[in-house]
């Protein structure tokens, strides 16, 4: 089902179907209350600090949850699984998921998910929902890595990676990121 474009870099083409990852990003299309992607501090998953950095990311992001119908579409139980059978490490959980918009002109450059403050994120899991837009490309520049992945896809990578994704250039690209978090505690 994965495959593996780096060193702990993962791909699955389908891990859910193109009319589930269509129906989900409807629902996300529909929402009027989208907010700039902000740097943030992050203590026990919350945000404790934030700062809006438009030279570093310009995308738009909603914290609200989906249909209790659209998270059983994600399947992210089984995605951590997955990823735990991966990466080889046992005891981690999945983070609160952010819906992310990019519109024209909308990227982050690169950075890894944990550049700003010390978290407890081990891995980062993206699933996206459409495609039909230009640009948005992510990319891996250490390992020369860069990709558009597929409606329906998730990628994996360790959270420590860098990586970024290129300008949108036209249309608009959804996608649904969350954490493989380390209990801490």
């Amino acid at each position: 089902m994965f495959k593996r474009l780096a060193p702990y870099v993962f791909y699955a083409p389908s891990f859910i179907q193109a009319s589930a990852a269509d129906s989900i990003r409807s629902e996300a299309d529909a929402w009027d209350d989208w907010s700039p992607a902000v740097a943030a501090r992050y203590k026990d998953d919350q945000i404790v600090a934030s700062a809006q950095i438009k030279e570093l990311r310009d995308v738009l992001v909603n914290r609200r949850r989906l249909s209790k119908e659209s998270e059983a579409l994600l399947r992210i139980d089984e995605a951590v699984e997955q990823a735990n059978r991966l990466f080889g490490i046992n005891g981690v959980k999945a983070s609160r998921y952010v819906v992310s918009k990019y519109i024209k002109d909308c990227h982050i450059k690169p950075h890894t998910d944990t550049d700003f403050f010390n978290t407890s994120r081990v891995y980062t899991g993206v699933y996206y929902l459409n495609s039909g837009y230009d640009g948005g490309e992510i990319y891996f520049p250490t390992f020369g890595v860069s990709m558009k992945p597929d409606a329906g896809s998730l990628l994996l990578f360790l959270a420590e990676y860098l990586h970024g994704v290129n300008a949108i250039a036209s249309g608009t690209r959804f996608s649904v990121v969350w954490f493989g978090l380390v209990n801490r505690g």
